[in-house]
């Protein structure tokens, strides 16, 4: 493998764009991220930790359908504690150790995508208005407000649908919505138990 000065890659004889290795190096980095991807879910599914559902419904499902927020930080670092990291889910179980519903975790890993472009650098931005504002401060603090701009709408504007459809999914299981009204049209299907501390 050759490299010459007008960026054209040499193969046995045959040129290669540079391209071509770029979009080569993307698809292989694409590959890389997606095998830690499923390493994490893997680890996940296996590694996933338990709550009775009495406490479940006593102090944490209140607070995700946002019936209550009183002691609502507190309660969010137990949860954390209870489930080991804020990517990880929870397994509700009834007092014989039986698995009842998987609460998901209230983080997910796959609201980041990875950088693949120049362009879409935040430093690529910040370098062409540090470049322009000599020209014009304005100049530059139009392409710094911009670039700000489209990235909050761009997270802003995700869809998390994976975790949404799994907490509607427990929201539904004990009869809630998640502003935290009833839904008389669905019960709980777990029995009432007591709970003493």
């Amino acid at each position: 493998m050759e490299l010459n000065l007008f960026g054209v890659i040499f193969l046995k004889g045959k040129k290669m764009a540079t391209n071509s290795i770029r979009e080569l190096q993307n698809r292989q980095f694409e590959d890389r991220l997606n095998t830690l991807k499923e390493g994490f879910a893997s680890m996940e599914r296996l590694n996933v930790r338990s709550l009775p559902e009495i406490m479940f419904k006593t102090y944490f499902l209140p607070l995700f359908c946002g019936e209550s927020t009183e002691n609502a930080d507190e309660l969010i670092s137990q949860w954390f504690n209870i489930a080991g990291t804020n990517y990880s889910a929870v397994n509700i179980v009834d007092n014989n150790g039986n698995f009842i519903i998987r609460i998901p975790p209230l983080h997910d890993r796959n609201t980041m995508r990875p950088i693949l472009n120049r362009n879409e650098d935040i430093a690529y931005a910040f370098s062409v208005a540090r470049e322009k504002a000599s020209l014009s401060p304005a100049l530059a603090n139009n392409i710094i407000t911009n670039e700000l701009d489209a990235r909050y709408n761009s997270i802003a504007n995700q869809e998390y649908s994976d975790l949404k459809e799994e907490w509607d999914k427990v929201f539904k299981h004990y009869g809630k919505t998640p502003n935290g009204s009833e839904d008389k049209n669905l019960s709980s299907t777990g029995d009432v138990d007591e709970f003493e501390f």
